[in-house]
Protein backbone atom coordinates (compact mmCIF):
# COMPACT_ATOMS: atom_id res chain seq x y z
CA UNK A 1 0.00 0.00 0.00
CA UNK A 2 1.31 3.52 -1.09
CA UNK A 3 -0.23 6.42 0.47
CA UNK A 4 0.40 9.58 -1.12
CA UNK A 5 0.30 13.56 0.70
CA UNK A 6 -1.80 12.37 3.96
CA UNK A 7 -1.97 12.55 7.61
CA UNK A 8 -3.32 11.37 10.76
CA UNK A 9 -5.72 13.18 11.52
CA UNK A 10 -6.59 15.07 8.21
CA UNK A 11 -7.65 18.78 9.88
CA UNK A 12 -9.00 20.85 7.45
CA UNK A 13 -9.21 24.88 8.18
CA UNK A 14 -12.63 26.02 9.10
CA UNK A 15 -12.20 28.99 6.37
CA UNK A 16 -11.51 26.33 3.86
CA UNK A 17 -14.71 24.01 4.71
CA UNK A 18 -16.82 27.31 4.38
CA UNK A 19 -15.72 28.05 1.66
CA UNK A 20 -16.00 24.66 0.16
CA UNK A 21 -19.44 24.16 1.47
CA UNK A 22 -20.06 27.90 0.05
CA UNK A 23 -19.00 27.01 -3.35
CA UNK A 24 -16.95 30.01 -3.93
CA UNK A 25 -13.68 30.37 -5.52
CA UNK A 26 -11.86 31.47 -2.72
CA UNK A 27 -11.92 27.54 -2.12
CA UNK A 28 -10.20 26.85 -4.93
CA UNK A 29 -7.47 29.58 -4.90
CA UNK A 30 -6.85 28.56 -0.72
CA UNK A 31 -6.24 24.75 -2.27
CA UNK A 32 -4.36 25.76 -5.08
CA UNK A 33 -1.65 27.90 -3.02
CA UNK A 34 -1.77 25.40 -0.24
CA UNK A 35 -1.64 22.25 -2.45
CA UNK A 36 1.77 22.80 -4.69
CA UNK A 37 5.19 23.48 -3.28
CA UNK A 38 6.86 27.15 -3.67
CA UNK A 39 8.87 25.42 -6.69
CA UNK A 40 5.60 24.40 -8.38
CA UNK A 41 4.26 28.42 -7.75
CA UNK A 42 7.01 29.41 -9.82
CA UNK A 43 7.14 27.22 -12.71
CA UNK A 44 9.92 24.50 -12.52
CA UNK A 45 8.01 21.56 -14.84
CA UNK A 46 10.17 19.71 -16.93
CA UNK A 47 7.51 19.98 -19.92
CA UNK A 48 8.50 24.39 -20.92
CA UNK A 49 5.31 26.05 -20.22
CA UNK A 50 3.22 24.38 -18.25
CA UNK A 51 1.29 26.38 -15.48
CA UNK A 52 0.73 23.80 -12.41
CA UNK A 53 -1.32 25.79 -10.41
CA UNK A 54 -3.31 27.10 -13.49
CA UNK A 55 -4.02 23.43 -14.67
CA UNK A 56 -4.48 22.95 -10.64
CA UNK A 57 -7.38 25.92 -10.61
CA UNK A 58 -8.94 24.92 -13.60
CA UNK A 59 -9.51 21.28 -12.86
CA UNK A 60 -10.98 22.85 -9.36
CA UNK A 61 -13.59 24.70 -11.22
CA UNK A 62 -14.61 21.72 -13.35
CA UNK A 63 -16.15 20.40 -10.21
CA UNK A 64 -19.47 19.80 -9.38
CA UNK A 65 -21.01 21.94 -6.66
CA UNK A 66 -20.83 20.09 -3.07
CA UNK A 67 -17.55 17.50 -4.21
CA UNK A 68 -15.07 19.55 -2.60
CA UNK A 69 -16.73 20.30 0.45
CA UNK A 70 -18.13 16.41 1.02
CA UNK A 71 -14.46 15.37 0.29
CA UNK A 72 -12.90 17.85 2.61
CA UNK A 73 -15.80 17.42 5.22
CA UNK A 74 -14.93 13.23 4.83
CA UNK A 75 -10.96 14.22 5.48
CA UNK A 76 -11.39 16.09 8.30
CA UNK A 77 -14.25 13.97 10.06
CA UNK A 78 -12.28 10.84 10.01
CA UNK A 79 -11.13 9.67 13.27
CA UNK A 80 -9.94 6.00 12.53
CA UNK A 81 -7.31 6.36 10.81
CA UNK A 82 -4.49 5.02 13.24
CA UNK A 83 -6.76 2.32 14.33
CA UNK A 84 -6.90 1.15 10.78
CA UNK A 85 -3.29 2.08 9.83
CA UNK A 86 -2.15 -0.90 12.95
CA UNK A 87 -3.90 -3.17 10.88
CA UNK A 88 -2.28 -3.07 7.81
CA UNK A 89 -0.17 -5.95 7.98
CA UNK A 90 1.05 -5.29 3.71
CA UNK A 91 4.37 -3.69 2.64
CA UNK A 92 3.81 0.13 3.08
CA UNK A 93 4.98 3.37 1.72
CA UNK A 94 4.11 6.59 2.87
CA UNK A 95 5.17 9.51 0.20
CA UNK A 96 5.48 12.67 1.74
CA UNK A 97 6.27 16.32 -0.08
CA UNK A 98 8.53 18.52 2.09
CA UNK A 99 6.81 21.64 0.88
CA UNK A 100 3.47 20.32 1.68
CA UNK A 101 0.93 22.54 3.40
CA UNK A 102 -2.11 20.55 3.19
CA UNK A 103 -1.13 17.67 4.99
CA UNK A 104 2.87 18.25 6.23
CA UNK A 105 5.32 15.36 6.50
CA UNK A 106 5.63 16.08 10.06
CA UNK A 107 1.99 15.72 10.79
CA UNK A 108 1.87 11.91 9.37
CA UNK A 109 4.70 10.63 12.14
CA UNK A 110 1.84 9.09 14.12
CA UNK A 111 0.62 7.41 10.31
CA UNK A 112 4.13 5.64 10.13
CA UNK A 113 4.33 4.94 14.06
CA UNK A 114 1.39 3.11 13.58
CA UNK A 115 2.45 0.99 10.51
CA UNK A 116 4.67 -1.51 11.10
CA UNK A 117 7.29 -1.57 9.17
CA UNK A 118 6.59 1.29 7.04
CA UNK A 119 9.13 3.26 4.77
CA UNK A 120 8.60 6.67 4.22
CA UNK A 121 9.63 8.91 1.96
CA UNK A 122 9.93 12.75 1.61
CA UNK A 123 10.65 14.46 -1.87
CA UNK A 124 12.28 17.28 -1.51
CA UNK A 125 10.79 20.53 -2.83
CA UNK A 126 7.19 18.81 -3.09
CA UNK A 127 3.72 20.26 -1.82
CA UNK A 128 0.83 18.12 -1.90
CA UNK A 129 0.58 17.75 -5.78
CA UNK A 130 3.39 15.08 -6.05
CA UNK A 131 2.33 13.61 -8.64
CA UNK A 132 2.53 16.51 -10.88
CA UNK A 133 5.18 18.21 -9.23
CA UNK A 134 7.72 15.45 -9.38
CA UNK A 135 6.24 12.66 -11.55
CA UNK A 136 9.05 10.74 -12.07
CA UNK A 137 10.22 10.88 -8.66
CA UNK A 138 6.48 9.29 -7.44
CA UNK A 139 6.70 6.64 -10.00
CA UNK A 140 9.87 5.67 -9.08
CA UNK A 141 9.01 5.30 -5.45
CA UNK A 142 5.81 3.86 -6.58
CA UNK A 143 7.53 0.85 -8.54
CA UNK A 144 9.42 0.28 -5.72
CA UNK A 145 6.01 -0.93 -3.72
CA UNK A 146 4.42 -2.48 -6.51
Amino acid sequence: IALLGTSIPMAVSDGLLAAALANVPAAFDMITIWAHGEAAQIGRHKVPGLWMTGNGLRLLERSQPGVLHTDLKACNDYQDGLAAAAKVTCPAMLLLGDSDRMTPAKAARPLADAITGVETVVLPRCGHMMSVEQPDAVLDHLREIV
